[in-house]
């Protein structure tokens, strides 16, 4: 088995970018210098302003105080140390008085009007107009030696280095804490979390891996609590079957068949669970796969359905009060009428195991729908458990009773069948006072579409 490969580190990669990208910076600046001639200015600056002092204090060479002065000033000023010399290289007159005389070879000859000084480091510029005498200006301050924009450069990137680790951390380590929460969760342990708070993309791509983490968790938790609930379901009528057989095989036929009525009304509600897991197992393929929703549409009367709906409820529970509530005219829907029906049916059912007194199946045109409620007068729900009312397995009563027991499929059924048909599903409830589940489907706009032609599967 190949061990898996080291991931190369964010930070370093962050790090040395940055890095890279100052060099590049530094490089292209030095070029585009070059390209302009930025050298060549440089060299000449010294020379060119040597030139233009001479030419300014040429006209004091009479008044040697003014000139002492105006070179005193002007040295102070350049950060340079200025001095006029005669033909022999003698000082004639110092800013500060501690010029030395130079080589007189040094001085400019034949019809050169600037020398340049190795050492001590300087030029040498003829005063225009005065023959003899010349203006030397040693170690300018603008000629700036290389050392020091290297130095300055280096001290920059020490700070940026310093500066760049704890940037490059704050990038990288939360995702290093996802990556870690990920493989985490990849082995099995679904309760973890991320935990990132921040306001950014990376908290943002965090609290969508949460997310997604929870829905997981409770996909999962919710697969669990349907083969838990399945195999309570199947265990009873089940047991009931194998103890009728047994009494059968017995010779006691007389009392295998007391058992018979009620085992037939227990296969009779573990048929409906299992088609509500397939019907709810088709509706979402057909979600998730883009296509058709496996309902077979057709224009059908609404009040119909309702009063199919009721007779049905009547008959198999007489002890019951179920009113009717309709208007007297409803536009026609587009709808699969046994799918619908399994919907009012369902909905008046929950009613009638949480609540003991009347319940009212009412049917009235809402605009460009039909809207569709059933309400009891029953236990209600509570505000938190409304929400969740219509997720898959969930279900407020978590006794096994066969009085209010199920898979908890039926609402979420409901909902289903009621999106596949461009309609809604909501539910009020008040504790204590009862719960109101709305339907609303489209009312008929235009042509029903071809019967069967959205149908992915068989009934």
């Amino acid at each position: 088995m190949r061990s898996p490969r080291k991931p190369r580190r964010l930070v370093s990669r962050v790090y040395l970018f940055g890095f890279f990208l100052l060099i590049s910076v530094w490089i292209a600046v030095v070029g585009v210098g070059a390209a302009f001639g930025g050298l060549k200015p440089r060299r000449e600056m010294p020379r060119r302003m040597l030139q233009h002092l001479a030419s300014d204090l040429a006209p004091l060479v009479d008044r040697p105080d003014e000139l002492a002065a105006a070179l005193s000033t002007t040295s102070a000023e350049l950060l340079t140390a200025l001095s006029i010399h005669d033909a022999s290289g003698a000082v004639v007159v110092s800013a500060d008085g501690e010029a030395r005389p130079i080589d007189s070879s040094l001085l400019p000859r034949d019809g050169r009007d600037v020398t340049v000084l190795e050492e001590p480091r300087g030029h040498v510029v003829t005063m225009p107009g005065v023959e003899g005498l010349y203006l030397v200006g040693l170690r300018p301050a603008f000629d700036v030696p290389i050392e020091k924009p290297l130095a300055i450069f280096g001290a920059v990137l020490a700070v940026l280095a310093l500066v760049s680790i704890p940037f490059a951390r704050s990038i990288a380590r939360p995702l290093e804490r996802l990556t870690a929460t990920a493989e985490e969760l990849g082995r099995g342990k679904l309760s973890v979390r991320s935990g990132l708070r921040r306001k950014d993309e990376v908290g943002t791509l965090a609290l969508a891996f949460d997310e997604m983490a929870g829905r997981i968790e409770a996909l999962l938790r919710s697969e669990k609590e349907l083969l838990a609930n399945v195999s309570h379901e199947l265990r009873t009528p089940l047991a009931r079957i194998r103890v009728a057989v047994e009494l059968a095989e017995e010779g006691d036929l007389e009392q295998a068949r007391g058992y018979l009525q009620e085992i037939g009304a227990d296969l009779l509600e573990l048929d409906r669970l299992i088609e509500d897991v397939l019907t709810t197992a088709r509706l979402d393929v057909g979600h998730a796969s883009g296509g058709a929703p496996p309902v077979r549409l057709q224009e059908i009367d609404p009040a119909s359905v309702v009063e199919r709906s009721a007779a049905r409820f009547r008959k198999e529970h007489p002890d019951r009060e179920l009113r009717l509530a309709m208007d007297s005219a409803l536009p026609a829907v587009h709808a699969d009428e046994v799918l619908l029906r399994r919907v009012l049916d369902n909905l008046v059912d929950n009613a009638r195991k949480y609540s003991d007194g009347a319940i009212v199946l009412g049917a009235r045109a809402e605009g460009e729908a039909v809207e569709l409620r059933v309400e009891d007068r029953g236990i209600g729900i509570e505000p938190a458990d409304v929400e969740r009312l219509f997720e898959p397995f969930f279900r407020t009563d978590r006794s096994r009773a066969r009085r209010s027991g199920g898979l908890g499929l039926g609402l979420t059924l409901a909902r289903r069948i009621v999106e596949a048909h461009g309609g809604t599903l909501v539910a009020h409830s008040e504790p204590g006072r009862g719960s109101t589940f709305t339907v609303r489907i489209p009312a008929v706009t235009e042509p029903a579409p071809a019967q069967g032609t959205a149908l992915p599967f068989q009934r």
